[in-house]
């Protein structure tokens, strides 16, 4: 958050966290505990979460639900989703991973999806697309770049147009390994 300020949160059994920390005094700025009935174990808990321009939470709770959550954690918007990752929008809307359907997906806040990409819409001929889908991101540009969790001879991320063609793909396991999510450092923030 910012260039001094970073937003953590802890899988952990019973009660996952979320911290925000100042990484200069190392002072512990914000902790709220979750409930967290439904995972059996911390690896089924939270994972890419944002706090947006507002000040509110962006949860993605693993497999089942996106979550944005007011500043006191009351739940504004709930939206039932296979989420592995969750990122606010310029327009408004969220762009969200759904790893159980292998399929990024936009949202609005009345859970409609508004523009949708499956791992079997993207056609590269030689190139193959196995594995978990986990992430993905919007470009300034409009398109969307999914990232894929596979295995050598396997594609790491694939970049699509709003009408789903492919720009570009990337496969490089000489130098990379799964790729589970990226962060475009010329693109702008929220």
């Amino acid at each position: 958050i910012g260039l001094d300020k970073v937003l953590i949160a802890l899988n952990q059994v019973p009660s996952p966290k979320l911290q925000l920390i100042d990484i200069a005094t190392s002072k512990i700025e914000l902790e709220h505990a979750f409930t967290d009935e439904m995972s059996s174990g911390a690896h089924g808990q939270l994972r890419r979460m944002r706090m947006t321009k507002d000040g509110t939470y962006l949860m993605a709770w693993l497999g089942r639900k996106v979550v944005e959550y007011d500043k006191d954690f009351k739940p504004l918007h709930t939206l039932t989703t296979g989420a592995w990752s969750v990122a606010p929008l310029h327009n408004g809307n969220v762009l969200i991973m759904d790893e159980g359907q292998s399929t990024c997906k936009e949202m609005n806040s009345q859970g409609a999806v508004v523009w949708s990409l499956k791992k079997t819409d993207i056609n590269l001929p030689d190139v193959k697309l196995g594995g978990n889908t986990q992430t993905c991101e919007r470009l300034a540009s409009g398109n969307t770049v999914m990232l894929l969790h596979s295995s050598e001879g396997n594609a790491q991320a694939v970049e699509v147009t709003p009408d789903k063609q492919v720009v570009w793909a990337l496969e490089d396991w000489k130098n990379l390994g799964p790729a589970t999510s990226v962060q475009f450092l010329d693109e702008p923030g929220l």
